[in-house]
């Protein structure tokens, strides 16, 4: 598989956890709310709730190997990590926030891939 075909696939996994995560908080959202206003409402949502929570364990099992990987992470390669996947922050913006040319932004780009490379144990 060619170097470039790899990383897109690396940075789609990244993009997905990202979503993935984002889904699951807004899973545990609509669970608080029927927590805090269940004796409000006149439908029982016990069985709603409980298939929201095996929901969200569900995306979290599925993601915790990636979650730990990029938790390792340093913390600049962190920082880029999430602005890139999670807020989907542009080049020029990450370059911007971080205070970095363009230079560091691919070495530090191609760095992160690479590891993530190995330790998901993509072929």
């Amino acid at each position: 598989m060619s170097s470039r075909i790899k990383d897109k696939k690396i940075e789609n996994i990244v993009s997905m956890y990202y979503a993935d995560m984002q889904n699951a908080e807004a899973y545990e959202s609509k669970v608080r709310y029927y927590n805090e206003n269940k004796h409000r409402m006149k439908r029982d949502f016990t069985k709603e709730i409980q298939d929201i929570k095996e929901i969200v364990s569900e995306i979290r099992f599925k993601n915790k190997h990636l979650e730990e990987i990029i938790n390792s992470l340093a913390p600049e390669e962190k920082k880029y990590v999430e602005l890139k996947y999670k807020c989907k922050f542009s080049v020029t913006q990450i370059e911007d926030k971080m205070y970095i040319k363009d230079r560091s932004y691919y070495r530090i780009r191609k760095k992160i891939l690479n590891h993530l490379d190995s330790a998901l144990y993509l072929n």
